[in-house]
């Protein structure tokens, strides 16, 4: 018999000083969550300290969690800018790698077969080279698409079914990303579920 007993964290309630303090480097991609984790300060210590560590795989996770709480269109604008500084450093870490590589293979073929067949009529350089752009973005969007179901299955195999029947058809990769998240941070199968149908909706629109 295995008995379980569980410490409820609030990080909401928690200010990003107190993560700050327990000198854990893995708990620094949590600072977003915190109740002051908007303040750009706040994600700038974390960046700091991550790339001085060179932890790049928590300095993902944390991107991924600023994501998922920046709701304003400027505040994704400024997270999007801050983190295109850091892109190159976080495509070394083997989380994004992974999925990047798998999903490259998949769309970089099918685009180059797309993009090959209108080069006969337009010029097979420039189909070529049409054909590779929209494989990489094919890419993106099979990689998220299986990062998703990898998760469903991993955590929540009752609703692998549902998930191959909506994931597959959305194409929107921010939507994708939304949804990676919500089935990551899911607690319950009832979260997951409730993740799933509300961005396959949204991702039908």
């Amino acid at each position: 018999i295995y008995q379980f007993h569980f410490l409820v964290i609030k990080l909401w309630e928690m200010s990003a000083a107190d993560l700050v303090q327990a000198h854990l480097p893995g708990i620094l991609a949590l600072l977003p969550l915190t109740k002051d984790g908007k303040d750009r300060e706040v994600i700038e210590e974390m960046i700091t300290r991550l790339e001085a560590q060179e932890k790049h795989e928590v300095l993902s996770l944390g991107y991924l969690l600023a994501a998922l709480t920046w709701n304003q269109a400027e505040e994704q604008q400024w997270l999007k800018r801050r983190f295109k500084m850091l892109y190159d450093t976080l495509r070394e870490s083997w989380a994004f790698k992974e999925i990047w590589q798998e999903g490259e293979e998949v769309g970089l073929e099918k685009g180059l077969k797309e993009g090959l067949k209108k080069g006969r009529r337009e010029g097979l350089k420039k189909g070529r080279q049409e054909g590779l752009k929209k494989g990489r973005q094919e890419g993106e969007v099979v990689a998220l698409q299986k990062a998703v179901l990898t998760q469903v299955e991993k955590r929540f195999s009752g609703l692998l079914l549902l998930a191959q029947g909506t994931v597959p058809t959305l194409s929107h990769l921010a939507v994708l990303e939304q949804m990676l998240l919500g089935i990551s941070m899911a607690q319950t199968a009832e979260d997951a579920q409730a993740v799933l149908l509300e961005k396959s909706e949204k991702g039908q629109h």
